[in-house]
């Protein structure tokens, strides 16, 4: 074994369930990484087809370590990874996904530019079944009040310091599996800062057998929990009535008054209280108010938004979202009219 085997700066999880077609493009992507001291720990989580052969190929690699263990799922398989690692850093990686070549140069100089970072991951591209970019924040404040929606990071471009796990016995808990990695998040925040580098250092595949795809309800249910949770922590009770209009998969049945009376709430919790950067807040929750008058309420929601939050366009673009609403609307008269 060479030093970096034995004394590995970045242990490498990457579990794999039947993922024959895409194993081997994601293995050679780490092992292709321009930033080489790290271990490669792949889990087959009892896969059914021929995963493990093409895995195998790998066995002589000095840098990897084949693990083979009977179906117990993703969360004990990660657990099971953390537990294995020897690196100072746990760096997350999936069997469908392909990682860019400077992925954990970059990481690892955050890292090492800030001994405060306790998570950081990367902006994202979507290939496959569909296509799109994801350019994430690099502001700690930010992406902690981001935490009270949804999750702020892409789990599989996920890199995190191993000692902030152990020190706090953090782990991933099966009471929120398929939304396991945004518990984590919440969990590690009031541990260290959390940062992302901001461009693209996943391509995210996307295909028909994915988890969020065959367990939607699952999933729901789990993110409302953690959103619930998250939000009772600061004194704001979410209702399920309240939480896909809050999260913005639907209208609100009450109307868009009720939704921002939830925001206004957060606002008001965090003015006194200053559990988050008011600035931060105050641009996530405007972002979240933009998307939905623009998805649902058109310019009427838009005119309301703005008697009840007098300073939202501080941090908006006020021309671009009446573009979206008039847009909207439009389509919404073609609709009915049928032009």
């Amino acid at each position: 074994m060479s030093h970096n085997a034995l004394n590995p700066i970045i242990s490498v999880i990457l579990p794999v369930y039947n993922a024959e077609k895409y194993i081997e493009e994601a293995i050679n992507s780490i092992l292709e990484q321009a930033y080489q001291n790290f271990e490669l720990i792949i889990i087959n989580d009892g896969s059914t087809d021929t995963s493990l052969s093409v895995i195998n190929q790998y066995e002589k690699n000095n840098k990897v370590r084949i693990v083979t263990q009977e179906n117990k799922g993703l969360i004990f398989t990660l657990n099971k990874g953390i537990d294995l690692a020897k690196g100072q850093y746990i760096a997350r990686m999936d069997a469908d996904d392909i990682a860019h070549p400077e992925r954990f140069e970059k990481q690892i100089s955050l890292f090492e530019a800030n001994p405060s970072l306790g998570v950081c991951s990367a902006s994202t591209e979507n290939f496959g079944a569909e296509t799109d970019l994801t350019i994430r924040s690099d502001d700690n404040d930010n992406l902690k009040a981001t935490l009270l929606f949804w999750p702020p990071f892409a789990h599989p471009a996920a890199m995190i310091k191993r000692s902030v796990l152990s020190d706090n016995n953090i782990k991933y808990r099966e009471e929120f599996k398929h939304c396991e990695d945004f518990d984590l998040w919440s969990q590690l925040a009031p541990y260290g800062e959390f940062s992302n580098v901001t461009e693209v250092m996943l391509k995210y595949r996307v295909h028909p057998e994915q988890v969020t795809n065959s367990f939607s309800d699952v999933v729901l249910d789990a993110h409302f929990r953690i959103c619930q949770r998250n939000l009772s922590e600061i004194g704001i009770k979410l209702e399920k009535r309240d939480f896909m209009a809050f999260i913005g998969k639907e209208k609100h049945p009450d109307g868009l008054k009720r939704l921002i009376s939830i925001y206004q709430q957060i606002i008001k919790v965090n003015e006194d209280e200053k559990y988050y950067s008011k600035d931060a807040l105050m641009k996530v929750v405007s972002n979240i108010v933009a998307l939905r008058v623009v998805d649902y309420y058109g310019v009427g929601g838009l005119l309301l938004v703005r008697r009840s939050f007098y300073n939202i366009y501080k941090y908006l673009s006020f021309s671009r979202v009446l573009i979206g609403c008039i847009r909207r609307d439009v389509l919404t008269l073609i609709k009915i009219f049928k032009f």
